[in-house]
């Protein structure tokens, strides 16, 4: 979904046949994996299908012909914290990483995907005008990296509260 929303949003290109193909190999090796009960090699491709995500989105914004929705922003922390989710598991046995991980595998990946592509998509259902913060009157803008902040924090807060760990406390 995102290989086709990030090139519409912005005006870039489509992907190619070669990000496609990979994309679909990609998928079907960890769907392999999977199946034969490789817990790591599963890991390790769907981390390498998040950074080529990653990749394929810089990618189309270094090209891009208009900026995407103000949102958007929130999707390449969704992708970090699914990334941080997939590889924590391999390098560490700490439980408040592994924590944080899966609270940033399970939530803060859906959380800030949804948050990013509802911003086009809920005004695009409503039919609705919406005003870009970036060029609203001063008195009416949302700082958005303080919403940004907060959002991820709270996932934080959760993993803190939900399995009971402090910081060194």
């Amino acid at each position: 979904f995102l290989m086709t929303a990030a090139p519409r949003m912005s005006g870039a290109a489509q992907a190619s046949r070669t990000e496609t193909r990979a994309a679909i190999a990609l998928a079907a090796l960890n769907v392999v994996s999977a199946t034969a009960s490789w817990p790591v090699l599963c890991r390790v491709i769907a981390a390498v299908q998040v950074l080529a995500l990653i990749r394929f989105i810089l990618i189309r914004m270094k090209s891009r012909a208009q900026s995407p929705p103000f949102g958007f922003v929130f999707v390449p922390v969704g992708l970090l914290w699914g990334l941080f989710g997939i590889v924590a598991p391999l390098f560490t046995e700490n439980q408040t990483i592994l924590t944080l991980a899966r609270v940033g595998l399970q939530e803060g990946l859906l959380l800030n995907l949804v948050t990013g592509l509802g911003s086009r998509l809920v005004p695009f259902l409503a039919r609705t005008h919406v005003v870009d913060p970036r060029r609203a009157r001063p008195e009416s803008r949302r700082p958005a990296s303080g919403i940004l902040a907060l959002l991820n924090l709270s996932l934080v807060f959760e993993a803190w509260f939900f399995d009971g760990w402090v910081w060194g406390l």
